[in-house]
């Protein structure tokens, strides 16, 4: 059902995707495949003259010189000319006029080298005319077929070369060999024959081609949606290692800094509205904080009911990970007034910034996760969930790494759960104009 509803056909009796889009990359993708055969297309036809001179030369060897001079001099350079053309590199641009010429002159050759040889004979009765007649069209309806497929001609271009061949056929046999009448509509009748049957070659050829590149396409589109999902939870270098090799992932990394965010009163407002009001909200606000990970290039981990996880200096390390995520976290901030307005809400946020080492990777067998482990994981949670709304507390080791491009408000010593007491700083602004690289140190 899908195939049908797929591709049309059209006026021309040949078929094209309904989706133009799909049409055209069919398109690019048959080109790519069809010059590479076009070569052994057009190698054919010269293997084939080689074939009936050689042929000839046994039974007339008399007639060999006049061969050469008349395919070796005109039809042979042409069909070499056409092949050299397949090696320019926009050789598909010409392709189908190119492989059309090819199919007329190597009937026309074919044509030249009968009459060569019989042109003598102009008795219609004579029993080798009426041989000739038979090669002559046995010959052409070969080439025939071979304009309908394996020259890789489209349907258009191959009836308008098929049609050409029928009337050189009918002009060489009334002008020189002068068949008899009931022949000539023998011929004739072969012909049609060979036409009809090419042209629904063709039409099959063109529709097994489609229909196979349209079942690619979806396999394609099918293995980018699970892609794309599994990007979605993993980030790309690891997605692929773990295709790569599906292993336990463990990596150390030595600096990184972590950012974690909740939203003040989130909690007892999900008691007062809808679930569908509230998660829209909230996917609102997570959406908006995904853009600003992609524009700082930072690794989203995960969220936990209305806490968001973020951090810099992994997959990739990176030297600037501190200024980025503080870059982000004052991006957070108004963020979330703007959001605000737009969702007629007064939230407040709390964000934790902690610098230090951690190990990542990814652990378990079903819905999997990239995930953080360590001592600086544990103390940025704290670092959040023990701050202040609408504040953006870091800790010593991150407040080392920014104090001398950004802005901060000792807070003093904080009683940390699990940790005791820690000199903390809230981070208020940029201390000037100067703009870390966001972009993160990718692997050569």
């Amino acid at each position: 059902m899908l195939l049908d509803h797929a591709f049309k056909e059209d006026l021309a009796l040949t078929f094209c995707f309904r989706d133009r889009q799909i049409e055209q990359k069919f398109q690019q993708n048959y080109l790519r495949k069809v010059v590479k055969n076009a070569r052994l297309s057009i190698l054919i036809p010269i293997f084939v003259q080689f074939g009936l001179i050689g042929l000839y030369q046994i039974i007339h060897p008399s007639e060999v010189p006049q061969l050469i001079t008349g395919n070796f001099i005109v039809f042979t350079p042409i069909l070499l000319i056409g092949l050299g053309l397949t090696f320019l590199p926009n050789f598909h641009k010409i392709l189908q006029p190119t492989l059309a010429v090819v199919c007329l002159v190597s009937a026309i050759s074919i044509i030249q080298i009968m009459i060569d040889i019989d042109i003598p004979i102009k008795d219609p009765d004579d029993i080798t005319n009426i041989y000739s007649v038979f090669i002559i069209t046995i010959a052409l309806v070969l080439v025939t077929f071979y304009a309908y497929t394996a020259s890789q001609l489209s349907l258009v271009y191959a009836t308008s070369v098929s049609i050409l061949i029928w009337l050189s056929l009918n002009i060489t046999f009334v002008a020189n060999l002068s068949p008899s009448g009931e022949f000539l509509w023998a011929s004739n009748f072969d012909m049609l024959v060979a036409n009809i049957i090419g042209i629904f070659a063709n039409r099959s050829m063109q529709f097994h081609l489609r229909k196979d590149f349209w079942q690619n396409h979806l396999l394609e589109s099918e293995k980018n949606k699970s892609e794309q999902l599994l990007l979605n939870v993993l980030p790309e270098a690891i997605a692929k290692r773990l295709k790569e090799n599906p292993q336990t992932i463990a990596d150390s990394f030595t600096e990184v800094t972590i950012l974690f965010a909740d939203i003040v009163g989130f909690t007892c407002l999900s008691g007062k509205l809808p679930p569908q009001e509230l998660v829209d909200m909230l996917n609102q606000i997570f959406s908006a904080f995904d853009l600003l990970a992609e524009k700082h290039n930072l690794e989203k981990i995960k969220t936990i009911g209305d806490a968001y996880m973020v951090v810099g200096g992994l997959p990739y390390p990176r030297k600037d990970h501190a200024a980025a995520i503080a870059n982000m976290a004052l991006d957070m901030q108004q963020e979330i007034s703007r959001l605000n307005h737009v969702i007629n809400q007064k939230f407040a946020m709390r964000i934790g910034i902690n610098s230090g080492e951690v190990v990542a990777g990814v652990i378990g067998r079903r819905k999997f996760i990239y995930d953080l482990w360590g001592d600086a994981v544990n103390t940025a949670s704290r670092m959040e969930s023990q701050g202040l709304p609408n504040q953006i507390q870091v800790s010593e080791s991150t407040y080392q790494l920014l104090k001398d491009v950004y802005t901060f408000e000792p807070r003093g010593e904080v009683e940390i759960k699990g940790k005791g007491r820690m000199a903390t700083y809230l981070l208020t602004g940029k201390a000037t104009a100067i703009h870390p690289p966001t972009n993160a140190a990718m692997p050569s």
